[in-house]
């Protein structure tokens, strides 16, 4: 997938996140915004990471059943920790999946955003819209933060598409080597395991100085 053609499938996918979606969207349960909204995205930070993975045919497999990058809690802590996403998202994405995951699981019937525990999720998020604060009901808040989410998501999915980091295996063509030509001998490895030895113990015969 080249640079364009990656750039127009991520301007389709935004444009459909246009005002009919969030009108319709808003006209759903509480529960089924949360939970609609948790699908979302998970669904953006899976598109972002396949923007930064190598193109190689079984990354798709990483975020099929029983793979290390199915779940949404999964996706959010790579895409941060592999620097994607800023720690403001990182934050207000464990309070979004935190927000999924009651809804998801809770039973009692007209559960709502204004519950206690939700609210408090809400107002811990740092994307919510201060200038709103005293005026704005919980669920509306929601929306809001996400919204935000999405935006940022979306620039930093365009900056990876613009930019095209390079990966160490591409800068140094490592795939492209022969190993076989730099391998080591027993021979070297004994001198390494030796030389590491002995490194070890003049260590700890060195006095210790406070």
């Amino acid at each position: 997938m080249n640079k364009s053609s990656s750039g127009e499938e991520l301007e389709q996918f935004l444009t459909k996140l246009s005002e009919p979606f969030w009108d319709s969207l808003e006209k759903e349960s509480d529960r089924a915004i949360a939970v609609t909204v948790g699908c979302l995205l998970d669904n953006i930070l899976e598109r972002l990471l396949r923007t930064f993975y190598v193109k190689d045919t079984q990354v798709k497999h990483l975020f099929t059943n029983d793979h290390i990058l199915q779940t949404f809690s999964a996706k959010i802590n790579i895409a941060y920790f592999s620097g994607l996403i800023p720690q403001v998202v990182y934050r207000d994405l464990k309070l979004i999946g935190g927000i999924r995951n009651i809804f998801a699981h809770e039973i009692t019937s007209g559960f709502s955003f204004s519950n206690e525990k939700i609210v408090q999720k809400i107002n811990s998020c740092e994307l919510r819209p201060k200038t709103l604060e005293q005026h704005s009901v919980p669920r509306f808040k929601f929306i809001i933060i996400v919204q935000q989410i999405i935006a940022l998501l979306g620039v930093c999915e365009q900056l990876l598409v613009r930019t095209k980091p390079i990966h160490l295996v591409d800068m140094f063509n490592l795939n492209k080597r022969s190993y076989n030509d730099i391998a080591l001998t027993k021979s070297e490895i004994l001198d390494v395991i030796r030389g590491e030895s002995r490194f070890l113990n003049s260590e700890e015969k060195q006095p210790h100085t406070k």
